[in-house]
């Protein structure tokens, strides 16, 4: 009984709090996401490159045989 008038006098702190909470929450995903996208931008563009150099290799080693 204590608890249901102690929530229905204070609803509206409790309130604020869920939302900052809800909002902290959403925020603290959206920056693992986004830090997620920006490391796997930099993984791609090493396979890229990578891939680049190993075909560059073998085309001066081709030259190299000729």
């Amino acid at each position: 009984m204590n608890l249901v008038k102690l929530l229905a006098n204070n609803w509206q702190p409790i309130a604020i709090i869920a939302l900052v909470g809800t909002g902290l929450a959403v925020s603290h995903h959206q920056g693992y996401k986004s830090a997620f996208a920006k490391q796997q931008a930099v993984i791609d563009k090493m396979e890229r490159d990578k891939a680049q150099a190993l075909l560059l290799s073998a085309q001066n080693y081709a030259r190299e045989l000729e």
